[in-house]
């Protein structure tokens, strides 16, 4: 007795072709938004999927060493631009003394190729806001017979930015409003006195940036700045009697400065959110015509938050 496997009929595959429609896209390892991501593909890629899990389409995309791997793409994120249904032989139950009958090969397609992952990551402009907790160096700045304690003040700093970002590195360039400050408090002649310096002003900053992966990431910035000073104001206070004085024609207007900081960006979907801290370290005199080894130079930490779109 001989018993022979037939092939009695064809079950179909839905296949679906998916085409990115946002700038950059991110492709996770798993159909999840907090997944890590192992690639991106970029507006207008194709990409094939046999598979979806709740909003999450698992595709292949070649990497940048040219190995097909696989992950998953959410939906809000993609087109379906064609569906094709791939027949698959089916085997029948064993029969006894039937003759084999040869499976019919399915009508071949081309296949799409898997999309490669892009090298550039997110790159977009920025918008930003958080606190300054300014300080400043003072040397010689005050009379010697004022004794005094140093502390920083708090205000608002924000900006806007472009960033050009590539897998690991980017660099990034910021027009951002600037607070400077400190307050001191101490005693002068026997008398208690507490003198506040402050101001603002516009620079640029130029940024250059260190990423640990594409898409959600820990990374470091370090940079320069270039800044112009709008206000400079000295307030002085001494047991009910206060003073206000300007002083931005004393002021050396133009300063500069160098920025070292760190964070965490968060990618969801075309756009990402971050949270970063800065330093800056002031590097100029802000007095116009120092005597002798007398200098004010300003320095701030500031905790940023922002959209980059």
């Amino acid at each position: 007795m001989v018993l022979i496997f037939a092939v009695s009929g064809l079950s179909a595959e839905k296949t679906v072709i998916l085409k990115v429609k946002v700038q950059s896209a991110n492709v996770r390892s798993e159909p999840d938004p907090t997944s890590p991501v192992v690639a991106q593909v970029k507006a207008g890629d194709l990409l094939e999927s046999t598979q979806k899990v709740g909003s999450w389409y698992e595709v292949a995309v070649t990497d940048q060493n040219d190995r097909t791997i696989s992950g998953y793409i959410n939906s809000l994120v993609v087109d379906v631009v064609s569906a094709k249904e791939v027949t698959k032989p089916k085997v029948a139950e064993p029969e006894i003394g039937e003759q084999p009958t040869r499976p019919k090969k399915p009508l071949a397609r081309e296949p799409v190729r898997p999309a490669r992952a892009s090298s550039r990551s997110t790159s977009g402009f920025k918008i930003m806001g958080g606190l300054a907790l300014t300080n400043m160096s003072l040397n010689n700045y005050f009379l010697e017979d004022y004794s005094y304690t140093k502390k920083s003040r708090t205000s608002f700093t924000g900006g806007i930015g472009y960033e050009l970002g590539f897998s690991n590195f980017g660099l990034e360039l910021d027009l951002m409003y600037f607070p400077n400050g400190c307050i001191t408090e101490g005693e002068y002649l026997g008398y208690d006195v507490k003198a506040t310096l402050w101001g603002s002003g516009f620079g640029a900053v130029l940024l250059a940036k260190l990423r640990f992966v594409p898409g959600s990431t820990p990374y470091f910035l370090a940079g320069a700045d270039l800044g112009y000073i709008q206000s400079q104001k000295l307030k002085t206070e001494e047991e009910g009697y206060s003073a206000e004085m300007d002083e931005l024609k004393n002021t050396n207007r133009t300063i500069y400065g160098l920025d070292f900081g760190a964070g965490y960006e968060l990618a969801v979907g075309s756009f990402s959110l971050f949270l970063e801290g800065r330093y800056n370290l002031g590097l100029s005199n802000l007095i116009k015509k120092p005597q002798g080894d007398k200098s004010v130079k300003s320095n701030a930490l500031n905790i940023i938050a922002g959209l980059k779109f």
